[in-house]
């Protein structure tokens, strides 16, 4: 759907995540901005040689200190187990039903802009998806209560990166055992590496780095861009600013995070 279509349907404003030589095809001609950069973010589940092969892909140094990554990534999944598993239970989610939409309406009340995201999209988004590489879990406090749920995608063959892809946690606490089962369930999957993908200065990156997520190198991001369709609409101002959207690998257009 063009700009023009999506305008037509009510939409405040597109965004896109383009590559380098695209953005500024539509920047430079097509009337969209460029707002911001987004990042990956990685996560060092085994120090082996799929790791290393990984990291060094951001040079030779990131290569080395693998093994430091791990050990760092242990410890900070130790924390995480510290900080959640006392009081609440991380289980697979088959699918979604609707418990989970008064986590995601609180959820959302923080934030000025957020994908809706109700049972029957979250089942259509990850569950029925054709590559049948996503997998849920939801963490339960000892009342049976859903406090977060998250979604990661699994390596594919002879691949060794699963990524986390999602997640919507009522508090930190919970936030900390959604991250945990992810983690958790790509490691005991062959996994050696996890990833996601972050807006620069956003909540989100923050977390991710607070986990244990190393960052990207300076050159490796793309760029976020936003057409306005509504400049009259109260979400045209949150469209500058890309770090203020709750916003996750999940919110992106494409069937697979690469």
């Amino acid at each position: 759907m063009g700009a023009v279509g999506a305008g037509g349907r009510g939409w405040a404003f597109a965004f896109g995540l383009p590559n380098r030589r695209s953005a500024s095809l539509c920047v430079d001609h097509l009337g969209w901005q460029s707002v911001g950069r987004m990042r990956p973010f990685t996560f060092v589940l085994n120090a082996d040689d799929a790791a290393r092969a990984e990291r060094l892909k951001a040079g030779r140094l990131a290569a080395m200190a693998t093994p430091w990554r791990a050990w760092r990534g242990n410890m900070r999944r130790g924390h995480l187990r510290n900080v959640a598993f006392d009081t609440l239970t991380s289980v697979a989610l088959p699918r979604f039903d609707e418990s989970v939409e008064p986590l995601v309406r609180q959820v959302a009340a923080d934030w000025p802009w957020m994908v809706e995201r109700d049972a029957a999209y979250l089942n259509w988004r990850f569950i029925e998806a054709p590559s049948g590489r996503f997998r849920a879990h939801g963490v339960f406090d000892e009342a049976g209560g859903l406090q977060a749920y998250v979604v990661v995608q699994l390596p594919g063959p002879g691949e060794f990166v699963g990524h986390v892809v999602d997640l919507v946690a009522r508090d930190p606490v919970a936030w900390a055992g959604a991250m945990e089962a992810a983690l958790g369930h790509l490691a005991k999957l062959g996994a050696s590496v996890a990833r996601a993908h972050a807006i620069e200065g956003s909540d989100w990156a923050k977390r991710l780095r607070w986990a244990g997520f190393a960052r990207s190198s300076a050159a490796d991001y793309k760029i976020v861009i936003v057409h306005a369709l509504d400049e009259g609409h109260p979400l045209s101002a949150v469209a500058g600013d890309p770090a203020s959207w709750f916003f996750t690998d999940g919110d992106r257009d494409d069937e697979l995070v690469h």
